[in-house]
């Protein structure tokens, strides 16, 4: 649920937060990654989750 809430705060999901890590998460998390420069493979590590993170205070 987080890690949805965090992509919708970056703008790259619209959909409910639910908690379900299905293929619209998946595509989100390809285009944040990519966006930041990522390995842009849907795995979201520890690198992914502190871009999520660190970038949030820039969008908000």
């Amino acid at each position: 649920m987080q890690l949805q809430w965090l992509l919708q705060r970056h703008r790259y999901l619209d959909v409910e937060v639910d908690g379900y890590f299905g293929p619209v998460t998946h595509q989100a998390v390809i285009h944040f990654q990519s966006k930041y420069s990522l390995t842009a493979d849907g795995i979201v590590n520890a690198v992914t989750w502190a871009a999520l993170r660190s970038n949030l205070q820039k969008t908000s």
